[in-house]
């Protein structure tokens, strides 16, 4: 009797398996294969067979095994049993269950099979594995604690002015419709914290919204329960936070008890000086005195108990580390005589614009700033924000005098530049650190161009009014219902405006009925969401209902850095958790909107795609379209990427499996772009944004790329994809074998990116070519030892490829350069290792050619890269002049950091910009060398 396979049906089935499988439609193949297999009679292997080898290639290695035994319990055939007995190998090799392994190959050989080399091989490397884990204990902890980025040459700026309207994560009207109130919240990169005490805003509107109605989201013994981190890479943002919040607790105890008529004048000191600090370059001499008794107190409690410190805020917590980086921050602030505190004046802070200043006449004809109109006027000369009436009568009488007399605006702005110079201040927590002014040649004189805008106080006043809640706009009626009384004059004064905002703010922290808890960190924020992604630091494993990046992604790997680091720390039990983001910084580079971000940060073609293999999507809200709408209406593309996204979790987007070519080759093109970024010149020499294209950053590294690894691994892509078709040819042969050729443009171009589902029958645009890669093969290697146990996926010859973690070594070398040759900021930098005896003079001739010169093979060798450093510069009080010193540290491996050393190799930093080199070449035996630390 024939096998079923000969029947018309099933040889039907197996030839549109075979067709779709020689198209690359891997999926759709092996669901032909198994419907083949299931209605095949039991006792023919073929389809079994085929079924098996389907579904190894989709990496579907547990179904495989079975399959494959299906296929031997019927096959007589001696190479085949070889072939699938080699292929069970395999599939528990990247199932990474080494005591399967072995337990398969004991059952061959008591079977009396043919023992073959790759299956040796295969056992071999098992052991090892099996070995190096019980030997080694590198684990998230060391990979999250390693170099990840591309560091800038000097210090960056922090940003204490804020742009964009203040948003809440979760309005007063959804917090009423939640039968449960248990939030966690991320703020990263806070910036002014506008989006916090916008939320603080929110939650007393809820309050004020549930009282007396009884809860209906939660029992009556239940509070609702917040939790709010509040993260910036700048201490100093973090610092000038903590006053604000120290004033929020005292606005509080003063509200709590019954208050006198000074008492009542001293809070609206206390709110008026919250009121300075937030939004304006100079305050009142008394606003100055009490920001100065608010540092003094803060530094007098900066002691850390059981590893935190509160400051005397029950809800606050501020772990050690980060009270130890506030301290010399508040003693530098309080330190107004030294630096560039002492050149900063209120003359000097009056000489430059206000931003916002050109839509003054915008602003005035808005019912709001009418009654202000002259004061409004004034601001715009002076950036004097008038204190309320009641505090000018008691504390400024001569500015009362001033302000309330009736002569010629002109004048008056005289008399006020006059009395401000003498008897106002600066607002010491908006300027930057030294290091920042002294970088181009060491003098203060240089600082003009780099003092951030103040935002004119009608900005504010806009910002706040147009997102103003009930209860808020309620408590302006009254104060303006109170002016009228006390002055017979019907208005609300600017300070008005920006002081109601933080007594709202601050009572939803004294509430009974709410349960929060506020956290500050200082840390660089990729990091900070790792160690919350897998539980590295004292915190644990925290997850979000809500991480808040505003346009932190602009600087730090726009949506690739949001899948990597973000969009994991998401609750899976809210399905509406999300990460907020948007762009501002370079939005106009990207001309076709939202598809050139995606090709620029992804290398994918369209939001679609990054779906189907990322997981990457946003919540289309009716305001977004209405936004995206206008913008292509207006044939400005770019202008949507200014409004918030909000991104989902991936698990609302089902995994679809890409082409295998279309995917190695959009690997390659990612894994470029990781290790030579594209060359940037300063000054292009056509188009409209001339040297724009430098201020899109370029910081993740080979780091980035692993990290990627692991999150297409654990989103569906095959493990063997990576390690066999990718990761070992490379590793062995030091050369990649692509038609993929590296990124040309910044922004990159939509024509540019690769869809890894377009078929097999689309022809590649280029043809085959090996591009060497050995130089990046000493970092890569290194990342690998660390990665080596939390990466899903196996290296057959690992152990003779990659180093073992005991053999890495952490390196540093002090390192000068004149700073007037780079940006602080935008011009990111590699490290390059040469051997000068061999190295081709073609790069000195031309930097730019670096990258050609090296993936052509000319550098051979001869050459090496690291993308991941960290680079600290050394204190501004060593460093006055241009000549500026730091050190550079980064992890290699000792065989080849003892092989440099022989042969006497030179390290020198690099612009990734240009590639030209930024240092001398330093000698390599000069470096300094230490272990790993674990």
């Amino acid at each position: 009797m024939p096998h079923l396979t000969e029947s018309p049906h099933i040889q039907q089935l197996m030839t549109e398996a075979n067709a779709l499988y020689k198209q690359g439609k891997l999926a759709e193949a092996t669901r032909k294969f198994g419907e083949a297999a299931l209605r095949a009679d039991s006792e023919d292997p073929a389809p079994w067979r085929a079924f098996s080898g389907a579904l190894f290639e989709i990496g579907k290695y547990e179904e495989c095994i079975e399959a494959a035994e299906r296929a031997l319990n019927v096959e007589a055939n001696q190479d085949k049993i070889k072939i699938l007995r080699l292929r069970q190998l395999r599939c528990a090799f990247h199932l990474q269950r080494w005591s399967d392994l072995v337990t398969i190959m004991e059952g061959h050989t008591k079977a009396g099979s043919e023992i073959y080399p790759e299956a040796k091989e295969l056992c071999l490397a098992a052991e090892r594995y099996m070995k190096g884990e019980n030997a080694h204990s590198c684990g998230w902890k060391e990979v999250v604690d390693l170099p990840r980025t591309r560091p800038k040459p000097g210090p960056s700026d922090y940003y204490p002015v804020g742009h964009d309207e203040p948003t809440p994560a979760f309005s007063s009207d959804v917090l009423k419709n939640m039968k449960r109130i248990d939030i966690s919240l991320l703020y990263g990169g806070i910036g002014d914290a506008r989006h916090f005490f916008q939320q603080l805003i929110h939650l007393n509107q809820y309050l004020e919204d549930i009282k007396g109605t009884g809860s209906k989201q939660a029992p009556a013994d239940r509070n609702a329960t917040f939790e709010f981190v509040l993260q910036d890479v700048k201490v100093h943002a973090i610092a000038r936070l903590l006053i604000l919040l120290r004033l929020l607790e005292e606005i509080n105890q003063k509200q709590a008890r019954k208050q006198t008529s000074t008492q009542e004048l001293e809070l609206e000191e206390i709110t008026a000086t919250a009121a300075y600090i937030f939004a304006c370059g100079i305050m009142p001499a008394w606003a100055y005195a009490r920001l100065r008794s608010t540092m003094e107190n803060l530094l007098r409690e900066a002691q850390a108990t059981d590893g935190k410190c509160n400051f005397g805020a029950t809800w606050l917590d501020v772990p050690s580390g980060t009270v130890k980086q506030l301290v010399p921050v508040f003693q530098a602030w309080l330190a107004d005589t030294k630096g560039v505190l002492a050149e900063e004046d209120v003359a000097t802070a009056q000489s430059r614009p206000l931003e916002g200043k050109t839509h003054l006449k915008d602003y005035l004809s808005h019912q709001l700033f009418k009654s202000s109109a002259e004061e409004l006027q004034a601001h715009s000369e002076t950036s004097m924000v008038f204190p309320t009436l009641a505090l000018m009568r008691e504390k400024e009488p001569d500015l009362y005098t001033i302000s309330s007399s009736k002569i010629p605006l002109k004048k008056k702005i005289e008399r006020l530049k006059k009395y401000s110079q003498k008897n106002w201040k600066r607002n010491v927590t908006l300027i930057q650190e030294d290091e920042y002014f002294l970088w181009d040649n060491g003098s203060y004189n240089n600082r003009s161009g780099k003092m951030p805008q103040w935002v004119h106080i009608c900005g504010y006043m806009n910002n706040l009014q147009s997102e103003a809640t009930r209860s808020y706009t309620h408590l302006s009626a009254l104060r303006v219902q109170s002016n009228e009384d006390r002055t017979g004059r019907l208005e609300l004064q600017p300070i008005d405006v920006i002081i109601l905002w933080f007594l709202e703010a601050a009572k939803p922290l004294a509430s009974e009925k709410l349960d929060i808890r506020v956290e500050l960190q200082v840390d660089e924020i990729t990091h900070q969401m790792d160690c919350y992604q897998f539980g590295t630091s004292s915190s644990g494993i925290k997850r979000f209902d809500a991480v808040f990046l505003s346009n932190i992604p602009d600087y730090i790997g726009g949506q690739l850095s949001i899948v990597l680091h973000a969009l994991p720390i998401l609750k899976d039990t809210n399905k509406d958790a999300f990460v907020q983001s948007n762009w501002f910084f370079n939005v106009l580079l990207f001309e076709e909107g939202q598809p050139r971000t995606i090709a620029e940060y992804l290398c994918l073609p369209d939001i679609e795609v990054a779906a189907d293999l990322l997981g990457l999507s946003y919540q289309n809200s009716e305001k977004l379209q209405e936004v995206d709408a206008s913008g292509r209406q207006k044939g400005q593309l770019w202008a949507p990427l200014m409004f918030f996204h909000r991104w989902e979790t991936p698990s609302k987007n089902k995994f679809r499996l890409p082409n295998k070519a279309w995917f190695l080759r959009w690997l390659a093109k990612v894994f470029f772009k990781m290790v030579l970024p594209v060359t940037r010149d300063y000054l292009w020499n056509t188009g409209p944004y001339a040297g724009a294209s430098l201020h899109v950053e370029q910081p993740l590294s080979l780091y980035a790329f692993l990290r990627l690894c692991v999150v297409l691994i654990k989103r569906g892509i095959p493990s063997a994809w990576i390690s066999t078709s990718f990761l070992e040819p490379i590793l062995l042969s030091g050369t990649i074998k692509t038609t993929t050729r590296p990124p040309q443009s910044v922004p990159l171009q939509c024509s540019e990116a690769i869809n890894p589902f377009w078929p097999n029958s689309k022809p590649p645009s280029a043809p085959l070519q090996e591009l060497d890669v050995t130089a990046f093969l000493p970092e890569l290697k290194a990342m690998l030892s660390v990665f080596r146990n939390v990466l899903p996926l196996s290296l057959p010859q690992y152990d003779t490829i990659i180093p073992s973690p005991s053999s890495l070594r952490r390196l540093s070398m002090k390192m000068s350069f004149l700073s007037l040759a780079v940006s602080n900021q935008f011009q990111l930098l590699s490290l390059l290792f040469i051997n000068p005896r061999t190295m081709s003079v073609e790069w000195t001739r031309d930097p730019k050619s670096l990258p050609k010169i090296i993936l052509a093979g000319k550098t051979r060798g001869a050459c090496a890269i690291i993308s991941a450093f960290n680079w600290k510069l050394d204190d501004s009080t060593k460093n006055p002049g241009v000549e500026k010193h730091g050190v550079a540290e980064w992890v290699m491996a000792l065989e080849g950091w003892e092989k440099m050393k022989r042969e006497r190799w030179q390290v020198a930093l690099i612009m990734t910009n240009t590639y030209l080199s930024l240092t001398d070449g330093y000698p390599v035996t000069k470096a300094e060398e230490r272990g790993m630390d674990w």
